[in-house]
């Protein structure tokens, strides 16, 4: 794999300072460069890492707590209809983590999603691929929009959130049926995407009915 040279100056200016290489990741993703979102969602993750648990975050944080001092199969006996985000939680705790990994990690892996569905609406739309500039300005509109307090935090609904979007548009947009996996697994995340899922298996049902 050959890497060029402004993403090896990306990536040493990260490992020593991630601040500073944030001037250089906005001017790769003006770039057009894809690379440069992989660094922009682990420096998010960062700040969700220094983030001090408040409010609903630090309930979430006493459930971790809880849970990883359980058994496997003694989590589906925890009332709560978010087993996925449960299992997520016991696996960080059997690996004697932090809960700021966990949030790290969620915090990622769902601006990752979102990114993907930023690259994807720009590269189907031609008036916007076509450039840079609007490019750019489509990215930070998104970005913008995003609840950064919510994706910082990397609460369940957070998570769910990213991976509904993301199968969302895979389903509806690429009509690539894969998408379905995440849109389950965003149920399986947070119980309350079980009505959109059901919204959306009834409107693919009646596309079906009268095609």
């Amino acid at each position: 794999m050959k890497f060029s040279n402004s993403s090896i100056l990306v990536f040493f200016v990260f490992i020593i300072y991630p601040l500073g290489a944030l001037p250089l990741i906005i001017i790769e993703i003006y770039n057009k460069k894809n690379y440069a979102f992989n660094y922009l969602a682990v420096f998010m993750g960062l700040f969700a890492y220094l983030w001090i648990p408040s409010g609903d975050l630090s309930r979430i944080q006493e459930d971790f707590d809880i849970i990883k001092t359980k058994e496997f199969l003694d989590l589906f006996s925890v009332i709560s209809l978010d087993y996925m985000y449960n299992v997520i939680l016991y696996i960080f705790g059997r690996l004697n983590l932090d809960f700021a990994f966990v949030r790290f990690s969620i915090c990622i892996i769902s601006y990752l999603f979102y990114f993907e569905i930023i690259k994807k609406i720009i590269l189907k739309n031609k008036n916007i691929s076509s450039s840079r500039l609007i490019s750019f300005l489509v990215f930070l509109i998104i970005f913008f929009l995003m609840r950064f307090a919510g994706y910082l935090t990397g609460v369940r609904f957070t998570l769910a959130t990213s991976l509904f979007l993301y199968g969302f548009f895979n389903v509806i947009y690429n009509s690539n049926k894969n998408g379905w996996y995440y849109v389950i697994s965003a149920c399986l995340v947070h119980f309350s995407f079980w009505i959109p899922f059901l919204v959306m298996l009834f409107n693919k049902l009646l596309k079906f009915s009268f095609s």
